[in-house]
């Protein structure tokens, strides 16, 4: 039966090491219970095993004062609390890990039995990692169908990488330990590929707070071995391997590699820069926590509580829709949360157990005990460096896995300390309690326990009174829930939650019968009743506030929504709420003070509360008076008045945000595209008028003006515009082209042909210039004239396709066909490609009737346009026209063999089948693009039409 007992008691302990982490730390109120409900039954095990037995031998433990000290400290904790039914939760579940620390040192009395543990721990370290690093590499968003974020970074199956390092902070040191303390080579060789594995997927984490706390330990941990082993052979070997390890991990992290979309650098991660600093909320979070600890300096706001407390002190850096439920700082949510005296006893507790264990660690020899016992302080060194930076020992899996190690510590210890022991009987007697089964202690101690788990389970009985009220209400009874909400009240009196769910339901029948005053009435009791339960939940005050509205109670209704904002002052729904109440009651002025403070926390409200002003018939000033005196918020109120159509208004808006913004370069242009899409060209001169005079040497500010007057079609102001800017700039080659093309549309031909002179002589190698000259010469028909431009353009060296061809164009113009044909040859050469140049060609090769010329010309158009489909289309579209039917199948073939998803192509080539009656061809291009297209109406009804 003891076998059976201790069987039991060890699985229950590998269940609480294995599962947890597995379940993403166990946060979820389900995985706790049952985490509690596992401690309780090896508790209830070990209870039956030391009754079988008649006794248990107890060794007392540097930590057991302390433990006793923090519970007393914990139920004074709990009268005091803010919200005595989560300090309740939170106590209970410090008791479970008090409890599991006793069993599991009770549990390894032997050195079996600590060597087993210990490599359940290395196997489940290893398992996470190896998982993690799959994982990583995969890129995996979801963990056992759970949505993780995936920020470049080894999570494993924990939601936060910081929380997987924590994890890994408790095991690798073990597992370091077990290492120096094995002599089997063979052993040492799998332990090595095992730490590679769990070391490269911790660096790989990019935690911080994990690579800090992790060298912070293993240098207490190289520490303590050179002060034991200094002068031993083997401890120089010590560091060999450290090398070989470090090396190990490297390697497997350069295979791995980092991930390309990684939040920070490895580099990063250990020197991080202003930037990622400046981003980092752990600093204002704790800056403004410490304001708490004046507030609470003896018993603290009760466990639990620190995300209720906190509200009113939450930091602008903080979204204002976000609560923080955490201070990423243990020791100082500790501190908050249970007060001074509660930390103190905290650090004397680890002073206590420094002291035992390090005493132990120096005066045995024990190679395999001793590098656990080190092992194992190093784990806890890393996770008291760790619960600096994060909150790792509120993930119950974490929590769960460092009491273990705790409790592996302290039972290496005893076996060290009490197993050595000479004289036998005598001081083991004065050293050791024996607690018989039957007696009083005994007796006490599962009665207390057993009186702790019933009072803790009249919560679970809480729960399923409300359950059954929410099934009966499903079911349509109106009245019966109430009944069962006021039974779980009745047993779980300080649980605020079951308080709101009959103060919600009350509501409802508020909206839903007669006589809903009454009801509202009853809501708002409740509510009041909620207060004294969890004071700093400004939810309470808010719905409180509701009841007291819809009872016309205004004085206390406009008093709670104060008290809201008070508990929470960095939520702007509250003001907002507040505002429309006050804009209910006609204050308006009240109601411009409360709104502009939402739009300070919230600005992405801007538009919903200024609806709701404009709903009111707020004037223009009244609604200025809503917007803090901030560039952003008056760029946006800006905007809202644009889109009401309001753009004389809106333009001042845009011109104090530019004030405000000191004159940034930002709101310029946002004002200029405000301007643009009302078509304001005025008011985009003066802004262009405006940057001009600040940077006078920008030539682009005077070039939009200029364009500005185009826009309007104010033509002699733009020609004007552009004169007086290249006075200024003579060399504003763009304002001279756009001064040539106004001149030109305006018909002053000499101005104009000046300009694209100059323009020539600046820029010889500009293609566009040679064409414009020629242009304006073809439009008074002296062919000559820009025959000898195109001819410059060669002696230029510029020899583009486009020159031969409007060459070739211009010969033939004048009737000089071989010159004519000599340039469109040069152009093909060049890489001529568009078909209307070719067509010009092939007209000056059927009028001399070469028709092998003409089949080369279409030859190298095709080679030309090889890689372009619907350029071989025209092709083919031309073969058709000019009835080559045969060259135009062909081609076609070739051309759907490059597109062969384009129904276009295959209807063409279809209609070819079908002028030449080749209906079964036909078909089945039909059927192909009925395959592509299934939807395509002609295929299908020219394949009905051909008898399909």
């Amino acid at each position: 039966m003891k076998k059976i007992c201790n069987l039991l008691i060890e699985l229950g302990i590998i269940a609480l090491i294995l599962v947890p982490p597995v379940c993403f730390g166990a946060v979820k109120p389900h995985h706790i219970r049952l985490i509690q409900m596992t401690i309780v039954g090896i508790g209830m095990v070990w209870a039956v095993k030391t009754t079988i037995k008649g006794s248990a031998v107890y060794y007392p433990a540097p930590l057991d004062l302390p433990f006793l000290l923090f519970l007393g400290i914990g139920v004074i904790n709990l009268l005091t609390s803010t919200c005595s039914h989560i300090t309740e939760r939170e106590f209970f579940l410090v008791f479970s890990y008090f409890l599991l620390y006793f069993l599991v040192a009770q549990q390894l009395k032997t050195r079996r039995r600590v060597l087993g543990l210990t490599f359940i721990l290395v196997l489940a370290g290893s398992g996470e990692s190896l998982f993690g690093l799959i994982q990583y590499l995969q890129g995996a968003t979801t963990v056992l169908g759970q949505h993780t974020p995936n920020i470049g970074t080894v999570n494993a199956t924990y939601i936060s990488h910081n929380h997987f390092a924590g994890f890994l902070v408790l095991v690798i040191p073990l597992v370091i330990g077990l290492f120096l303390g094995t002599l089997q080579v063979e052993k040492r060789l799998l332990l090595f590929l095992l730490l590679g594995i769990m070391g490269a997927a911790f660096v790989l984490s990019l935690s911080r707070g994990g690579l800090l706390s992790l060298g912070c330990a293993g240098t207490g941990l190289l520490l303590c071995l050179a002060l034991k082993h200094w002068h031993e052979i083997g401890f120089w070997k010590i560091f060999i391997v450290l090398i070989l390890l470090v090396g190990f991990i490297g390697s497997v992290i350069f295979f791995v590699g980092f991930s390309p979309i990684a939040h920070r650098s490895l580099f990063r991660t250990i020197l991080p820069d202003k930037v990622i600093v400046g981003h980092e909320i752990r600093l204002p979070i704790w800056r403004n926590a410490l304001v708490l600890v004046k507030e609470f300096p003896l018993f603290g706001s009760g466990l639990g509580t620190f995300g209720f407390v906190f509200q009113r002190y939450c930091p602008p850096e903080i979204h204002q829709n976000r609560q923080v439920y955490a201070a990423h700082n243990d020791y100082l949510e500790l501190l908050i949360e249970m007060g001074i005296p509660a930390l103190l006893l905290v650090l004397w507790g680890i002073y206590r157990l420094y002291r035992h264990v390090l005493n132990i660690y120096f005066r045995y020899d024990d190679p395999l005990l001793t590098s656990l016992l080190i092992g194992g302080l190093t784990s806890i060194t890393a996770m008291a460096v760790h619960s600096f930076f994060d909150f790792n020992l509120q993930i119950p899996a974490n929590a769960v896995l460092f009491v273990i190690v705790l409790a592996l510590t302290t039972a290496c210890a005893q076996l060290l300390s009490f197993g050595r022991r000479t004289h036998a009987n005598s001081e083991r007697h004065n050293t050791s309690y024996r607690i018989k089964a039957f007696s009083w202690k005994f007796v006490a101690a599962l009665l207390l326990v057993v009186l702790a788990i019933v009072i803790h389970a009249r919560k679970e009985l809480a729960g399923l009174y409300a359950q059954n009220a929410r099934l009966v209400s499903s079911r349509g009874d109106l009245f019966g829930p109430i009944e069962y909400y006021r039974k779980a009240i009745a047993i779980d009196g300080n649980n605020p939650v079951l308080h709101a769910s009959l103060a919600e339901y009350y509501c409802r029948l508020g909206k839903k019968t007669p006589h809903a005053e009454k009801w509202y009435r009853l809501a708002a009791e409740t509510y009041r009743k909620m207060i004294p339960l969890n004071r700093y939940d400004a939810t309470t005050y808010y719905y409180l506030g509701q009841m007291y509205d819809h009872l016309n109670r205004i004085d206390e209704a406009i008093e709670m929504f104060r008290q809201a904002i008070a508990y929470n002052p960095r939520f702007a729904f509250y003001y907002e709420v507040l505002g429309k109440y006050y804009l209910s009651l006609g204050g308006r002025a009240q109601a411009i003070d409360v709104f502009r403070q939402a739009l300070q926390l919230d600005p992405s409200r801007m538009e919903d509360i200024l609806q709701t002003c404009r709903q009111r018939n707020f004037a223009y000033d009244e609604l200025r008076q809503l917007v803090p005196e901030e560039a952003d918020l008056r760029r946006k109120f800006a905007y809202f008045l644009a889109r009401q159509h309001a753009w004389e208004e809106s333009k001042q808006e845009y011109r104090a945000a530019i004030e405000l913004s000191d004159y940034s370069q930002v709101y310029y242009d946002t004002m200029l595209q405000a301007c643009r899409n009302s078509k304001d060209y005025q008011c985009m001169r003066e802004l262009w008028q405006e940057l001009w005079d600040k940077t006078p040497q920008n030539v682009d500010y005077p070039l939009a003006i200029a364009r500005s007057f185009e826009q309007e079609q104010q033509w002699e102001a733009a020609i004007k515009m552009y004169t007086q800017l290249l006075d200024t700039f003579p060399n504003a080659t763009s304002a001279v082209r756009r001064l040539a093309e106004l001149h030109q549309q305006q018909g002053q031909r000499d101005e104009a042909f000046r300009l694209y002179t100059e323009l020539l002589t600046r820029e010889p190698a500009n293609v566009i210039h040679y064409h414009h000259l020629a242009a304006m010469h073809q439009q008074v028909h002296d062919w000559d004239a820009a025959i000898a431009i195109y001819q410059q353009a060669l002696d230029a060296g510029l020899a583009q396709a486009e020159i031969h061809s409007s060459l070739g164009a211009l010969y033939t113009q004048t009737g000089q066909r071989s010159e004519a044909m000599k340039a469109y040859r040069q152009a093909f050469e060049a890489g001529e490609a568009r078909m209307s140049v070719y067509k010009e060609a092939a007209a000056l090769y059927r009028a001399q009737k070469n028709e092998i010329g003409l089949d080369f010309l279409w030859e190298t158009y095709a080679f030309v346009n090889r890689h372009h489909p619907e350029k071989l289309f025209e092709l083919v579209k031309h073969y058709h026209a000019q009835g080559e039917w045969l060259k135009a199948v062909t081609l076609a073939k070739e051309v759907i063999a490059n597109a062969p998803t384009n129904t276009e192509y295959r209807m063409f080539l279809a209609s070819l089948y079908e002028q030449e009656h080749m209906r079964a061809e036909a078909n089945e291009q039909y059927r192909k693009i009925l395959r592509i297209q299934p939807g395509h109406r002609e295929a299908a009804q020219k394949l009905s039409r051909l008898g399909e």
